[in-house]
């Protein structure tokens, strides 16, 4: 393919599978008798270098005449399939004659070395990052890559990306490969705020060269899913609708409940948002308060339905990167977990209203992420992930005291902290582990925590029981999904993936 055997540029050769019809790559010398008389019993012996053979010019046992100023040609064959070096040397092989001078034999060593290189085929290989099952949400990406292995001196290839879905941009959608200098380019996939959720996307991919390379694979399936980086997850009153936070796209999910499968997901409406994180109903199922972490507010939302409206900032002061919102048996008291400070904040409800916002009192905190309430609204426990423990505190009105380590363990940055309706279980969410922790509940006290037996998580944040305490759900900030599992006891089985 090029090179011309020299130690800076030598031959290069494309690598010959072993067992190819391909026609193998050769190398010719001329050989040249110059004198005046004839040389007979011309041969050539030696073993040639690794990986060639040799024919032509006689051998030892079928010698040939050469007369004078004759020609033979020597044929070397590359036989040798692995990559990498393959430089022929000249100086193991002998020629033997005989003329009139020299009735007894002449012989002369060959010299030189036939540099040579043998390269793999060229390729080009498509990667995704994500590797496999690809879900993203609007507002996020992913990207394609292109690499190109093998090959000498092989021609600019552009590659292309397009798709017939809706929603969909990309950055650099030609980007070029080459031998030279690009080995490797980047195609950026992005998932556009209103992109609408489905599965069976595809990007398909094609070189627009002439002539062009095989691409492998051509064409890349994703979905878009409804959430985008869900953070946290309720059920209204009667667990007929889900409203997940999507701490990416500054929106709110709602998503029909039955049993425990999620679905009909669509925008709910709620506007105002920044880096939703937190969301609690009150009571009645009338108002939803959301905790926002990009602007240190709590927006409240008139709700109807699975439809949020009417959404406005309900007053909540004194927040420092809020990250949860829990509201008391009695709807009157609103706790907001600040994770900027470590503190939880109290606020008066009234309506949709948060007022008289003061620090609860509420210590021994540590990167707080969450809060709830036992059944009877006299304890609170809260996760930290700075210290992969869950706080217990007495609950006085808007006042948290007494706090102390409520004996969690087999905890792994800790999330989301739920209670069973009858308030004896807890179920704890880990994202560095992928897991969620039951432990068993007396006043205060958290205990005999083991692993619930939670599967399919990515980065769980949210969780929450429906009314009857028989199916969990959970939001899973990994992958953009939501994982549903039946509850029996303080074991989490038969999870699966819910929610488009």
């Amino acid at each position: 393919a090029g090179g011309n055997g020299t130690l800076g540029n030598p031959y290069q050769v494309q690598q010959v599978q072993v067992g190819s019809t391909s026609t193998p790559s050769t190398l010719t010398y001329t050989i040249r008798n110059n004198g005046q008389v004839p040389a007979t019993s011309f041969s050539i012996d030696g073993t040639a270098s690794q990986g060639w053979s040799y024919s032509g010019c006689g051998t030892q046992q079928a010698p040939i005449t050469l007369n004078a100023t004759e020609s033979c040609t020597l044929t070397f064959t590359l036989n040798k399939a692995n990559a990498g070096n393959a430089d022929l040397v000249l100086s193991s092989l002998t020629i033997h004659w005989i003329d009139q001078d020299s009735p007894s034999g002449q012989t002369q060593g060959m010299s030189g070395t036939a540099y040579t290189n043998i390269y793999i085929a060229p390729s080009i290989a498509i990667t995704t990052n994500p590797a496999n099952n690809i879900i993203v949400g609007a507002g996020e990406g992913f990207t394609i890559s292109a690499g190109l292995t093998g090959g000498y001196n092989v021609a600019a290839q552009t590659i292309h990306a397009a798709t017939t879905t809706a929603g969909i941009s990309f950055s650099n959608n030609d980007c070029a490969l080459n031998s030279q200098n690009s080995y490797h380019c980047t195609i950026e996939v992005d998932v556009e705020s209103g992109a609408v959720s489905g599965v069976g996307q595809s990007v398909t991919l094609s070189n627009s060269t002439t002539p062009s390379m095989t691409l492998t694979p051509n064409m890349v399936t994703f979905e878009i899913s409804a959430f985008s980086w869900p953070y946290g997850i309720t059920l209204n009153s009667v667990g007929t609708f889900a409203f997940i936070t999507n701490n990416n796209s500054d929106t709110i999910t709602q998503c029909s409940v039955n049993g425990g499968i999620l679905s009909n997901c669509t925008d709910s409406g709620a506007t105002i948002l920044s880096k939703p994180s937190g969301i609690s109903l009150n009571s009645a199922g009338s108002f939803a308060f959301i905790a926002n972490y990009g602007n240190n507010t709590v927006t409240q939302c008139s709700i109807n339905g699975g439809i949020l409206s009417n959404c406005t900032n309900s007053g909540a002061t004194a927040l420092l990167g809020p990250r949860a919102i829990t509201l008391n048996p009695t709807g009157t008291i609103a706790f907001i977990v600040n994770i900027g400070n470590n503190t939880i904040v109290q606020c008066s409800v009234n309506g949709g209203t948060l007022s008289n916002c003061t620090n609860s009192g509420a210590t021994a905190l540590s990167g707080p992420r969450a809060i709830t309430l036992n059944p009877t609204g006299t304890i609170a426990f809260i996760t930290n992930q700075g210290n992969n423990t869950v706080t217990q505190c007495s609950v006085s009105g808007g006042t948290l005291s007494s706090c102390t380590n409520s004996g969690a363990t087999t905890l792994s940055t800790p999330r989301t902290i739920v209670l069973n309706p009858t308030g004896t279980i807890a179920f704890i969410t880990n994202i560095a582990n992928n897991t969620v922790t039951q432990c068993s509940v007396n006043g205060s006290t958290l205990s005999s925590c083991t692993n619930s037996g939670a599967t399919t998580l990515s980065a769980p944040y949210g969780i929450t029981l429906n009314s009857a305490g028989s199916f969990a759900f959970i939001v899973n900030g990994g992958d953009d999904t939501v994982t549903q599992c039946s509850v029996s006891g303080n074991a989490l089985s038969n999870c699966s993936r819910t929610g488009t």
